[in-house]
This record gives structure tokens, sequence and C-alpha cells, in this order.
């Protein structure tokens, strides 16, 4: 995500709020105060809303921690005007781990509802058919009267939580739902059919939630259900070009001869190299022709326009060498761009560096494909 401002590492996973957001702030203040609401009210509605994107944060944690549990690592959670996103470096494509992680974040604000529920109960001295008179009123739209500010505190927390979970829970991508229909059906139909039948819901969905929003005259249900149809047909592009790059290995498309720097070369060899050749990135070894490094062509742009072309590449380079083997598929090319950030790759067999594949040579690959009607 671009423009966001982390403010936490939790876990081990980085924490942003995108500017956007502070639009949401800016937006609830005005219309408070045009609406009569004093400073404190206003301040009052401001925390809400903050302990709400909380819960929305939570929510993503439990994806992030659950799909950490079967191997699959977070980059980043960002918060959003409209919600959150959790970054996951790939989705597991065991229907029961990909079941698992989908529904972990719906289960987090299922348990603050009942949590805060038991709370309510307590503080307010409610009884069960209080509390069922208060789930059945979250779905009408008619919240009960409360006797302070805390109480509607946790009646708004228990009513927007459990809107949440049961959103979430759609059937449809790019919702939570949408996954986990998708694992259920992947086991009878395989992942591309399963992931092409949760899209088209998704979309279908994203239609009946825009005209519903320009029905009632609501802007942020119609961005909605832009977001819900865009994201549903990128998910089913994505696993289609996934399914597409698993039927090749990485010896279709190596490129064995390759261009090698060493740490001790300037920054002036690998910029011409750039400027003159078809290159885009490079590896460089140290002075015992081991892979130390990588150059990137951002990294040597930037130290083009900061004109330090006389120092040597190491001061530029991104030390480690991602490696990969012949045998092994695009696809997993692909996983390790994404998960690791890598812009290219060192092709290793019986453990000598054969080749490189990078991204430019994998987008090459998929758009002549495109060309042939073989993808």
């Amino acid at each position: 995500m671009n423009a966001s401002l982390r403010i936490a590492k939790i876990f081990g996973i980085p924490v942003q709020i995108h500017w956007s957001f502070a639009l949401l702030l800016i937006w609830i203040f005005f219309t408070s105060r045009s609406q009569g609401l004093g400073l404190q009210e206003t301040a009052y509605l401001g925390l809400f809303v903050l302990a709400l994107f909380v819960c929305v944060i939570l929510h993503e944690f439990g994806h992030a921690l659950t799909a950490r549990r079967y191997g699959v690592g977070t980059r980043d959670i960002t918060i959003l005007p409209i919600g959150g996103i959790a970054r996951l470096d790939r989705m597991p494509e065991n229907p029961f781990q990909e079941f698992m992680v989908a529904i972990a974040g719906p289960l987090v604000n299922v348990a603050i509802a009942l949590v805060l529920s038991g709370v309510y109960v307590i503080s307010a001295g409610a009884n069960g058919a209080d509390l069922q008179n208060l789930m059945y009123s979250v779905f009408v739209r008619d919240l009960p009267e409360v006797d302070s500010l805390f109480e509607f505190f946790l009646v708004g927390m228990i009513a927007l939580n459990t809107v949440l979970a049961v959103f979430n829970m759609l059937p449809a991508f790019p919702m939570d739902g949408g996954r986990v229909l998708r694992a259920l059906l992947s086991i009878r139909l395989g992942r591309p059919m399963a992931t092409r039948i949760a899209a088209y819901l998704g979309q279908f969905l994203a239609v009946a939630l825009a005209i519903y929003g320009l029905y009632n005259g609501s802007l942020i249900t119609i961005l909605i259900g832009a977001f819900v149809f865009f994201a549903a047909a990128a998910e089913y592009r994505s696993v289609r070009t996934e399914t597409f790059l698993a039927r090749y290995k990485v010896s279709d498309i190596v490129r064995t001869q390759f261009t090698r720097f060493f740490t001790f070369d300037s920054i002036t060899m690998a910029a011409q190299a750039l400027q003159h050749g078809f290159e885009r990135d490079f590896l460089i070894f140290d002075a015992g022709n081991q892979a130390a490094g990588v150059v990137s062509e951002q990294e040597l742009l930037g130290a083009i326009r900061e004109n330090q072309l006389d120092q040597p590449l190491e001061n530029i380079m991104s030390a480690g060498v991602s490696r990969i083997t012949p045998q092994q598929t695009l696809k997993d090319v692909l996983h390790t761009f994404q998960a690791q950030g890598d812009t290219i790759l060192a092709v290793v067999d019986n453990g000598e560096i054969v080749g490189v594949v990078d991204q430019p040579m994998v987008e090459h690959f998929l758009r002549t494909q495109q060309k042939l009607k073989a993808f």
C-alpha cells in the first residue's frame, strides 16, 4: 500500500493506516458539528470509530496469525476507511487451511461481540431476554435505549461487530465468506472452478450493492460495490494465472546468459548495462565468486539520480540472493516474488548458479502466451 503510515508492529507484522483514513475522521468531525453535537460528544464519537477500527485490526490479525500457523506470512495490515486489509504472502491452497484462515477473522468479531455482551449483561443488569432482544434489534437497525454513554458504547460495539461478522461471511469474493465457499467447493470442483463461482457471486453481489446504494443515495455503498466487483475479478485472474504458470517449469524460461557484476565494480558499469541492454536487475558476486546480493533497476536509478556513479555496487545492493531450481514451477517463482519482494532469482542446479529468472521474464512469458491464445 502506498501513502500509509506505520503505527505499530505487532507479532512481527507492520500495522499501517492509509492517509485516506484521516478523511473519515475529518468527515465525522464536520458532520457531527453540523448536526449540533458538542465537542465532547464529537470526541466520543471519534473514539467510538477508533474503537471499531481496533476491532477491524483484530479481525485482520485473526487471518494473519492463523495463516502463520500454516507457514504463510503477512506483509502488513493496512487500515482504510472501508475496513482493513491483511496482505498475506499467499492464500493456502489446501481447502481446510484456507477455510480456517478465512473464517478466523469473522470468529474474532463474534468473540468480541460475545465478550461485550457479557459485560453489557453485568453492567446494565440485563437478562437473557434482554440480550436476545439486543441481537434482534441489531438486524432491524433499532437499537434499544441506554442509560449511559458506556452502555451506548457497549451496545454499539456489539452491534457493529455482529454486522462485521455477518457481512464478511457473505458467500462471495472478496469477503471471507467467499473464501470459505471456495474452500468448500474446491474439495469437489478444484480451485480454479471454485474461484470462478465465488468470483461471479461476488460480482453479482457488487452490482446489487451498487444498485441499492443508488436507490438510497448512499455513496459509501456504491464504493463498496465497486470495490467488491473489481476485487472479485482480480482474485479470479490471479488464480487463473497461478494455475497456468503451474504447468511450466523454471527451465522453460531460464536465462542462462546474464551479466555478472562484483561487489567492487562501480555503479557506472551497471548503469551502462541497464541503459544499453535488456536486463533490469543484476546478481552481484563477491571476490570469491559467490552470489552476495542483488541490485534492482530502482536502486540503480536512485544511485544515478543522486550522482553516486563512482561508488561500488556493494553500497547499494540488497544483501542475499533467493534461489530456485530448474525443476520448480513458474508458480513457485511467482510466490517467491510475492512473499520475499524479490525482483530476480538465481537458478541453481547441483549447487551452481546456471541462470536467472526475473519479473519481466515472467510477465513477457505471460504476454506471449496470451497472444498465442494459450492463456
